[in-house]
């Protein structure tokens, strides 16, 4: 598990309709380090989620590749693979996305790995949670579900909301860590309250299927309100099918 060695500031606002979770700006890359941000976090989601959580969560990942592709990043290859070898964090950041995504160089996941790991140690929150995914998904490192969980465990903690929306369904399906329902609703509940849509709609799905929880229609009702109003289709589609069974 990575400790970071300095503070790091919460996310600024990034995708205000399905999030309030983005990164501050540095050097000009703060809207498509933002747009990364959501992406590796709800990839995680995706992959731990029921059908529905995964047709919910690729709807939000496709806006923000969007987002993305319109984005370029100002440093060639060379500037950034000389930046990153003197130790600059965010230069290491950098190179392992451009190892991860294969731009300007063949992808290579474990070279993609090793640079992330780099920045994750100098401090680097989005380092740290591209990890988790790496260890999630066995992406240039052996498939961990444990140091998944510990990288996310980590950004949770520091209030992060997508983390803690992971971290709710890494204890609510088992992986990396013993199933807790208790736990993971508490960390929905975090996220939720900082208005991450995917976060609602999964509270509203507990107390609708009464699974961990004592079934409760009025707040599972309520939950996908909140969610519906920040623009999430499962949550939309589930109000609009408790409205008319009333």
């Amino acid at each position: 598990m990575f400790r970071m060695k300095n503070k790091t500031e919460k996310y600024k606002d990034g995708f205000k309709n399905d999030s309030k979770t983005g990164i501050e700006s540095h050097r000009g890359f703060g809207f498509a380090l933002g747009a990364v941000a959501v992406i590796i976090g709800l990839i995680l989601i995706y992959i731990f989620s029921n059908n529905q959580g995964r047709r919910d969560c690729e709807i939000i990942l496709n806006k923000a590749e969007e987002l993305l592709e319109k984005s370029k990043y100002p440093e060639t290859f060379e500037v950034c693979e000389k930046s990153a070898q003197q130790g600059d964090a965010w230069a290491q950041y950098n190179l392992g996305v451009i190892y991860y995504k294969g731009e300007e160089v063949e992808q290579n996941y474990k070279e993609a790995f090793g640079w992330f790991q780099r920045s994750a140690e100098q401090g680097n929150v989005q380092a740290l949670c591209i990890l988790g995914v790496m260890y999630g998904k066995g992406l240039g490192v052996k498939q961990n579900y444990e140091e998944a969980f510990n990288c996310f465990k980590e950004l949770a903690e520091k209030d992060d909301a997508v983390a803690q929306c992971v971290l709710g369904l890494m204890y609510y399906n088992g992986l990396g860590v013993k199933q807790n329902y208790e736990e993971a609703i508490k960390w929905y509940k975090k996220s939720a309250r900082q208005r991450f849509a995917q976060a609602q709609y999964n509270l509203g799905l507990i107390y609708y299927e009464g699974k961990g929880v004592k079934q409760n229609y009025e707040k599972a009702l309520d939950w996908y309100r909140k969610s519906a109003k920040l623009g999430h289709p499962g949550a939309k589609t589930a109000l609009a099918k408790m409205l008319e069974s009333k």
